[in-house]
């Protein structure tokens, strides 16, 4: 089923070694959605419930409004083997994750105009924004204009820039982007 991984997992827990989410299907309906383990499980031992594989379902509602389902079906989604238009459900500290990252790219545009911006904290700034933008294309595209150096001063970040936060935004992570 799952690559180094036979069968079903024991625990969450078991989800880092593959790098997976939790996959929720509403049998009813259909409805389909992302959780991220971490947050997952965090929400579980707050309420006192199990973190067992068998047992994380129960109980769950569908997630679309108006659907009051109960009947939940739960797979280990493989990061590589999301969908582009899959949504992770953010908890608190992936909105900060999400927002320090965009704060260093918005900075490293506006620095871009006077040479090379391609350091470490924009490729890590890059890597925690691929994780929710699932599109290599605009990743890519920031990362080559920011690697431009000063032989060429008309090219900078603030167009790639742009097209991350509106995507981000069209996809429910961000609200909204400046004027």
């Amino acid at each position: 089923m799952l690559s180094r991984m036979v069968g079903d997992p024991k625990d969450l827990s078991d989800l880092r070694r593959i790098e997976a989410n939790v996959r929720f299907t509403c049998r009813f309906y259909g409805h389909e959605w992302d959780v991220d383990r971490e947050v997952l499980t965090r929400q579980l031992l707050a309420a006192g419930r199990s973190t067992e594989w068998t047992q994380i379902a129960r109980g769950m509602t569908c997630a679309k409004p108006r659907c009051a389902s109960t009947a939940i079906w739960a797979k280990p989604m493989p990061f590589g083997q999301r969908p582009p238009n899959a949504k992770v459900r953010m908890g608190p500290l992936d909105r900060k994750l999400l927002a320090a990252a965009l704060a260093v790219l918005d900075e490293a545009a506006g620095r871009s105009g006077k040479g090379k911006v391609a350091d470490q904290p924009v490729r890590l700034a890059l890597l925690v924004v691929h994780r929710y933008l699932r599109d290599p294309g605009l990743v890519t595209a920031y990362w080559e204009a920011a690697s431009q150096g000063e032989d060429r001063p008309g090219v900078s970040c603030h167009l790639p820039f742009r097209h991350i936060e509106e995507r981000l935004v069209r996809q429910g992570y961000i609200s909204t982007t400046r004027p």
